[in-house]
């Protein structure tokens, strides 16, 4: 997945047909992320998910008193 952003800056461009990510919609659009773990079996499980409103927020919090964290607030 990173590979693939690095070269085509879209994570949704198959170079490889193997490749197991699904479609990982932009960050604008529903603050979507991806897992990347595994079952118990061993088996890879990747898949996206929207992060919460609830993490956004203290995120938020933390960026507002943490100068290392200009950047976040400029996202939002």
């Amino acid at each position: 997945s990173f590979m693939l952003f690095g070269i085509s800056l879209n994570l949704n461009v198959k170079i490889n047909p193997t490749t197991i990510t699904p479609l990982w919609k932009k960050w604008e659009a529903r603050h979507t992320e991806m897992l990347f773990s595994s079952m118990a079996a061993g088996l890879p499980l990747v898949e996206p998910m929207e992060t919460s409103d609830a993490l956004l927020e203290r995120c938020q919090c933390v960026s507002s008193i943490h100068p290392c964290c200009d950047t976040f607030s400029e996202i939002f």
